[in-house]
């Protein structure tokens, strides 16, 4: 099951970055005929993605009955929540689209010569509501950007607080580590002079006692010459 969800995953990110290519394309060219002719593409791929969604929400459905859902809801969720941004996103562009559309064929009705002037008028205003629908769609890419960047920068800030806190733990036990070398260096002193201190003892006792043999020697010497 969770392979088969794997599957299905794959197909639906597929197809979402068809769809954000093909939005991305609708907004940058100016072309009406183009921009008409990848509406229906693109809304054939969205039904594809509703499909998707639906197999895989049926996979899930199986996955919970089962007691795995730990294992996919994460990657569940996010592709959700792609899923429903990208949804929304192309139906709102359809939409003005549509809105688009049907202006110009309104502008395109036979009309009498005394409407002219209302006609260039509402072909100027039209042209201006048009001008303000790919603002608005600028801005919303611009936003997009935007919360994406700030995720980014969220992501990148928590990494560095995760390396900084390794940096830390790391300074303390180098300082850990020096205090320790600084203990076993004074013991090392402590007995190094401890060991010179017995040496100069036993030396002392060595020389005290040969001092004292060489003058039991020299009595004893004295005392057969005496003799």
């Amino acid at each position: 099951m969770v392979e088969q969800f794997k599957e299905l995953k794959v197909k639906v990110k597929a197809l979402l970055v068809e769809i954000e290519d093909g939005i991305d394309e609708f907004n940058k060219d100016q072309d009406f005929d183009k921009r008409a002719a990848l509406i229906p593409r693109l809304n054939k791929k969205l039904n594809e993605a509703d499909q998707q969604m639906k197999d895989i929400e049926l996979e899930v459905g199986v996955l919970k009955e089962m007691g795995q859902e730990k294992l996919i809801v994460k990657k569940y969720n996010k592709l959700q929540n792609r899923y429903k941004e990208t949804r929304k996103n192309f139906l709102q562009q359809k939409d003005n689209f549509e809105t688009q559309k049907n202006r110009r064929e309104a502008l395109k009705r036979p009309r009498s010569k005394g409407d002219q002037i209302e006609r260039d008028t509402r072909g100027k205003l039209i042209d201006n509501l048009e001008n303000l629908d790919k603002q608005d769609e600028q801005l919303d890419g611009i936003k997009k950007t935007a919360y994406n960047t700030a995720d980014l920068t969220i992501a990148i800030g928590k990494k560095m607080r995760e390396q900084r806190d390794v940096i830390l733990s790391a300074k303390g036990e180098v300082v850990e580590s020096n205090r320790n070398v600084m203990v076993g260096k004074q013991l090392i002193n402590s007995m190094t002079r401890q060991e010179c201190c017995y040496k100069a003892l036993l030396y002392a006792v060595i020389v005290t006692l040969f001092a004292a043999i060489l003058t039991l020697a020299i009595l004893v010497v004295y005392k057969k010459v005496k003799k």
